[in-house]
């Protein structure tokens, strides 16, 4: 039997071969795998609270789920209004700010009609199957329900002009690896001063959230937080937001 020698740049070349054709079997299988991961489904479910309503202004709003530590943002609805020109300054300025810009590219395939002053449910899938945990968050507003912080500036001699509260946001933390958790409820996180509302507190920047939810909640007591405003706060038209994984 003949035996042949390899040369040492035949052998190098054979090595290289067998290096890549392991690393595309293992990208193959990794590709597979990620493929094979199931959809995700979910549902946002919001609740309108029509005692919290004294205003005939409806209701706009957008929701969205984000990974900050992958860069993932995901919309889940965008209100027609928010992408079409037809509002006056920045409205919904959490997300006109921070989430807009980062994902334009699909904001098209969310968009719709705002449903107003009523209950509403939207399902949709996880796009990334790979992402398990993530924020879900929900911004709303409705114009002409000034409190007592952000007051009705005809009392101050500006007879057409009307400075109502600013937008709120609602939070969910989400965790995909705990399966026995279905039902995620989203909690009032802050409220998100716009070009009109940013200078009521100082140093405020639009878009900015501002945990301190007690200027949407309480009253005013001469510059100090009082009792609670069952009447004007503007988180009395949102009975809940949940979030169900099914």
């Amino acid at each position: 039997m003949k035996t042949y020698k390899l040369s040492k740049s035949t052998f190098k070349l054979i090595m290289v071969f067998a290096l890549i054709t392991t690393i595309a079997s293992c990208s193959a299988s990794d590709q597979i795998q990620q493929n094979t991961e199931e959809e995700v489904q979910m549902e946002l479910n919001f609740k309108f609270s029509a005692s919290g309503a004294p205003y005939e202004s409806s209701n706009i709003y957008v929701a969205w789920i984000e990974n900050e530590e992958m860069g993932f943002i995901q919309n889940i609805t965008v209100c027609e209004r928010l992408v079409d020109n037809s509002l006056t300054g920045v409205v919904l300025p959490f997300w006109k700010v921070n989430t807009y810009p980062e994902s334009k590219n699909d904001v098209d395939a969310v968009t719709s009609p705002t449903i107003k002053n009523e209950d509403f449910t939207i399902p949709f899938a996880l796009s990334d199957t790979t992402i398990k945990q993530f924020a879900v968050y929900f911004e709303i507003d409705r114009a002409n329900d000034y409190n007592e912080w952000f007051t009705d500036k005809r009392d101050q001699g500006a007879p057409n002009y009307v400075q109502d509260q600013p937008a709120i946001l609602y939070r969910a933390d989400v965790n995909l690896n705990n399966p026995d958790k279905k039902t995620y409820k989203l909690e009032l996180y802050a409220w998100t001063p716009n070009d009109e509302t940013e200078h009521i507190i100082d140093g405020l920047e639009t878009g900015t959230p501002v945990l301190e939810t007690r200027y949407i909640t309480c009253k005013n007591d001469d510059g100090l937080f009082g009792d609670l405003d069952n009447e004007h706060s503007i988180s009395r038209m949102v009975e809940s937001v949940t979030l169900t994984v099914e």
